[in-house]
């Protein structure tokens, strides 16, 4: 049962066609006064299967409202495609969006959304396995009817005898040779292996492909995972390469399986000093010059966005300020250093307008101060926090500061 909110130009007819009903069937659920004249906007019950109960890809319509809308919106808003505000309406907007999703996954532009176009958005369509059966409760035996014990005369009752005491068996000489061996216990079956992180180029196939194709779709560069490193993968790659400072090769190795987050084999977890984050179609990256610095070292901060939509977006910002940067000691919230601590801002409005694949950047340079100027003392890891002070959108990184005693160790990234 869904609920069907009606639009300009339905009529009870066009709907029951919609959804392969008749009107007789949508009369029974709801007793309209006039069924020739709908009100826009008015709500009908309609004998269908609701989107949720058809498994993880249900099929979407322009017109169909719901949680699964607001799902796909969010989807599609990741993978750089601009379906409107989030609102769980499925509009002229989101259609549009939809259109370009299967023009860029080649499948046919329909404007609807089915299996392919959920797998295209990184989707598994497979239903879930259904819970183990648990097993039966064993059945409780009802309570017997207590018997009477049988009443025997004294005269005629059986008195106990003792019973004899136990012999031990005689032992042979060969029982006596032989003791128990214990069993040896095997060993633990060993932990899985970390995954390894093969250098990749074009033309490489597998699931190693696949793994870096899900990687990069996760962080913002759509890209369609086909386990086949193609010209769409290498783009998405030289893309994301240089959008967080490393060298654009176009090749997948060490640096770049690590820069997406992903464990390398036994190789200990750097502090991730990268990441790329995807809001409301602008791409936000945020990246330090190394990871580990020695103490005093200046860290030099870069914070990217991009517009990743098809349309011109417009960002709003109150005062001149248009970012800002802060550090943080670890995970304990305590601000350390604020880079907009002690400057003035003019409060003048400003309107600033991104159009399609463009790029505003921001750097700056921290030397390891502290909001009163003086110069920090504690090794340990950092929390660095990037702000877009027109949208309010903020990602953070972390980098590693060590002792000077230990700085002719330090290596660099």
């Amino acid at each position: 049962m869904v609920i069907y909110y009606v639009r300009p130009g339905d009529t009870l007819y066009t709907i029951a066609q919609r959804y392969g009903l008749t009107m007789e069937q949508i009369l029974e659920l709801n007793p309209l006064p006039d069924p020739n004249s709908l009100q826009v906007g008015q709500n009908l019950w309609l004998p269908v299967p609701s989107r949720e109960s058809m498994g993880p890809c249900p099929p979407l319509t322009e017109g169909t409202r719901g949680p699964s809308v607001s799902r796909l919106q969010q989807l599609l808003t990741r993978s750089g495609l601009n379906p409107g505000p989030i609102d769980g309406i499925f509009g002229s907007q989101t259609q549009n969006a939809v259109v370009l999703l299967q023009r860029r996954s080649n499948l046919p532009q329909t404007g609807n959304v089915g299996t392919a176009e959920w797998q295209a958005l990184g989707v598994n369509c497979r239903p879930p396995l259904p819970p183990f059966p648990r097993p039966a409760e064993p059945r409780q035996p009802s309570p017997a009817r207590p018997r009477q014990p049988i009443q025997i005369p004294p005269s005629t009752q059986p008195q106990p005898q003792p019973m004899p005491p136990l012999q031990p068996l005689p032992q042979t000489q060969s029982q006596n040779q032989q003791k128990p061996v214990p069993k040896p216990t095997p060993p633990p079956p060993p932990p899985p292996a970390p995954p390894q992180c093969p250098e990749l180029a074009e033309g490489a196939t597998g699931e190693d492909v696949q793994r870096l194709q899900r990687l990069l779709d996760a962080a913002g560069y759509p890209v369609t995972v086909t386990g086949v490193f193609d010209q769409a993968t290498l783009n998405a790659l030289r893309t994301f390469q240089s959008e967080v400072g490393i060298n654009p090769t176009g090749r997948a190795d060490l640096e770049t399986w690590l820069a997406l987050g992903e464990p390398c084999g036994d190789l200990p977890r750097p502090p991730r000093h990268r990441i790329t984050r995807v809001f409301e179609g602008l791409r936000y990256t945020f990246y330090t010059d190394k990871a580990v610095y020695r103490q005093g070292e200046p860290v030099l901060m870069t914070f990217i966005k991009r517009n990743v939509s098809d349309e011109p977006i417009t960002i709003n910002y109150p005062t001149t300020q248009r970012f800002d940067f802060f550090v943080e000691l670890g995970q304990s919230g305590i601000e350390v250093w604020r880079w907009s601590r002690d400057r003035s801002f003019n409060p003048a409005t400003a309107q600033i307008t991104l159009q399609p694949a463009q790029i505003q950047a921001f750097q700056e340079s921290w030397d390891q101060s502290s909001n009163t100027g003086q110069t920090l003392r504690y090794p340990g890891r950092y929390l660095l926090t990037a702000t877009n002070v027109g949208t309010e959108r903020s990602i953070n990184i972390e980098i590693e500061l060590q002792p000077a005693a230990t700085s002719d160790a330090v290596t660099t990234e």
